[in-house]
This record gives C-alpha cells, structure tokens and sequence, in this order.
C-alpha cells in the first residue's frame, strides 16, 4: 500500500495559497528576474482588466504602466527596477500622486509596496497596490471644506485684530498694567489663529492648483539675508546665534518667485531657532550650488526625490542646520504629513499647526525644487533645499499665498 503525504501536503498548501491570494483586497502581483509576471490574484486582474492565467509570463512593464503628471515613468525610471536592482522596498505613498494606467486605458490613483527578492530562486520582487480613489476624493473633499471654512474664518479674525490694536494702541482710553497684559494675551492667540487660518488657505490653495507663480530675477543670497533679519528678534529673544555660510563664488541671479522661496527659508530658519536646545544655541544657514548627480547621491534624498532630478543640470543648494531636538528615526518618513508633527517638537513647542512643512514640499515641488534632511534625535537636524539655476516659469493662478 503506498502513500503520498506529501504530494497531499503540497496540493493542500497551494489550495490554502490560492485562497488567502483570492481573499485579499490589494493587488498582488510576483515577478521574476527577467521581471515577467509569476503570478497575479484576483483582485490585480480585476484592477489592471487582464486574466491573471493571460498576465502571466508577460513583461511587468506591459501591465503594470506607472503614470505621473501627464507622462508615463520609463523603465530606467521606475520604482520597480529600482526594488529589483537594489533588493529593496519601495514604498508609494498618497502623496507620490502616482497613477496606474490598467489595459482599458483607464487610469487610477495608487499606493503600493513594491519589494525586490534575493534569496528565492528565479522570484525576483512582489508588488502589493492598491486603488486609493476614494481616498482622493475623500481628500478633495477635506481640501475643498478647508478652504471654504478657511475663507469665513479669516474675516472675523481680521477685525478682532484691527479692534485689539486699537484697545493696545489705547486709542479708546488708557490701559492700566492687567488689561494690558490681557490685551498682549489676546493679541498673541489672534495672531497665532490668523497664522493657522493662513497655513490652511496656503494647503487649499497649493493642492487645488490655484496658486500663481510670478518668476523674477532674484539674487538668493541677499533674499537669504533679508530672512534672517526678519527673524532676528526671534533669534535674540531665544538666545540664538545665527551663522550666514555664503559661497565663495556668489550664486548667480535666478528667475523665481521670491515670496515662494522666501515662505520656505523663513518656516526652515525659523523650526531651527524653536527646536533648537542647550545654553549655546546655533543655527547655521549656507547657500551654494550642487549638480543633479550629487543630488542624487546624498543622504536623505528619497528615491521619488532622486527620480525628479536631472542629472546634469545645476541647482542652488539652500541647508538650514539646527543642534536641537531632532526628529526621532521612528517618525522620519511622515515629517512632510499634512498635520504631522513629532511628539518630541509638541512637547517643546506647544503651538504649530504641522502644516509648514507640508506646504514648503508641496511649493518646491511645483517649482522643480526639492526638500529633505537628515536628523538623529537629540543631536539636530540639516533641512536641504535645491532650486534649479535655470530658474522656473510663471504659472498663471488665481492668487498668491496668504499672509499674516
């Protein structure tokens, strides 16, 4: 009498396989090496509108079409072969405004996890993914109200402004000490709603398109300059040195919008001089130009990031280092997060909306610039900006960002 276990064994675990692959809400899709499908569950047939059975053996490249913007990601370029080549995870987030174009034609916003294997024979990475568009539209929604409440909020805020400066300025009668101090207390809480009411005016407005950029010559340099002597006060009530590293060959004139990149510098300096810890406070700002290539290279930089550069074209390197709390290691990858601020930065910083940082990515962005660091908790952090040298382009928009 024979027996065979592990023949039974084995179909058992292919049916126990084939059910939690048939089971499961994402996209699951195995490549090989040559990065040809192995194999695909359910829910990517459904999603990219092809059999799993005919999906296999063909390229990724012909079913598995990334789009950004209006132009699809070439081969060389694609986080696939980037998971593949270094034997990494890729992650795709909401805010990499990725999109799949299924056989159809259709097109579909996407998170994704896309993982290169070493150790499995001839399997060479997987791809898990998801279609986020009712997400999307959820955010729209969110963006939409945002800017509508922002909008009703900004006007009586206006006026208690206007009215507390008059009582301040006791243009209404004298002030003894206590209602003066009242007063201040008053006038600091409308200022820091007013600032909020802004942050979230500036997300509606850079996430819905509407922002117009005005490109004109602009001498960095003296535009870093003009910041730091905007926060000077700041600086000094905080007991904060602040050390300008100019280049030794001055940058060249370059087309941008000034209040954009004004907004960034001033935000980075400024989170440098409130995080900033210990008796001898420093904050060091340096302006200089670096290529593409070495962008590309540098610690920090996200594979999105290194993606958008250009390798032979020159940028203006801006970095704003502080010796203060730094971000710690467990919350580096959602800093950009709108709303997102690390619990170490509340507790030494009560007030902040964890929109500045969100809005400086999404501004260099459509400038062609990018935005990263590099932190160790308690030690500090190196916030890097590039701007292209070639300058930028005006786009038309409806307005500019708000101010206080």
């Amino acid at each position: 009498m024979r027996f065979f276990f592990p023949q039974y064994r084995r179909d058992e675990e292919n049916i126990q396989l084939s059910a939690i692959l048939s089971s499961m809400r994402e996209g699951l899709i195995l490549i090989d090496k040559a990065s040809k499908v192995l194999l695909m569950n359910q829910a990517a047939g459904i999603l990219l509108r092809i059999a799993p059975a005919e999906a296999k053996g063909k390229p990724i490249q012909e079913i598995f079409r990334l789009v950004k913007g209006n132009e699809e990601i070439s081969s060389p370029d694609s986080p696939l072969r980037k998971a593949l080549e270094e034997v990494s995870t890729v992650v795709i987030g909401l805010e990499d405004d990725l999109f799949c174009k299924n056989r159809s034609g259709k097109l579909f916003p996407i998170t994704a996890s896309v993982t290169g294997l070493l150790h499995y024979g001839n399997i060479g990475g997987v791809i898990i993914f998801n279609d986020v568009t009712q997400l999307k539209e959820i955010d729209q929604m969110k963006t939409e109200f945002v800017s509508v409440a922002s909008h009703q909020l900004r006007t009586p805020l206006t006026a208690i402004k206007l009215f507390v400066e008059m009582l301040w300025n006791e243009e209404v009668g004298k002030l003894n000490q206590k209602q003066k101090e009242y007063i201040d207390n008053v006038q600091q809480s409308t200022e820091r709603m007013i600032s909020l009411v802004n942050d979230l005016l500036n997300v509606s407005r850079v996430e819905a398109g509407r922002v117009k950029i005005e490109a004109t010559p602009v001498q960095l340099e003296n535009l870093i300059q003009g910041v730091l002597d905007e926060v000077a006060p700041l600086a000094k009530g905080r007991s904060c040195s602040i050390e300008f590293l100019k280049p030794s060959v001055s940058l060249p004139t370059i087309l941008l919008d000034a209040t954009l990149i004004r907004q960034t510098v001033h935000n980075l300096v400024t989170n440098a001089i409130k995080y900033s810890t210990g008796e001898h406070c420093l904050v060091q700002v340096s302006a200089g130009r670096i290529s593409g290539r070495e962008i590309a290279k540098m610690k920090g930089v996200s594979y999105q990031s290194a993606r958008e550069v250009k390798p032979r074209e020159e940028y203006a390197l801006i970095q704003v280092t502080d010796h203060g709390l730094g971000i710690p290691k467990a919350v580096q990858a959602r800093i950009f997060e709108k709303f997102f601020r690390a619990d170490n930065a509340v507790r030494a910083q009560a007030e902040g909306s964890g929109l500045g940082l969100y809005v400086n990515k999404l501004i260099l962005e459509k400038v062609g610039g990018l935005i990263w660091f590099v932190s160790e908790e308690r030690k500090g952090t190196t916030f890097s900006v590039t701007i292209p040298l070639k300058g930028i382009k005006s786009i038309k928009g409806e307005v500019g960002l708000a101010e206080m």
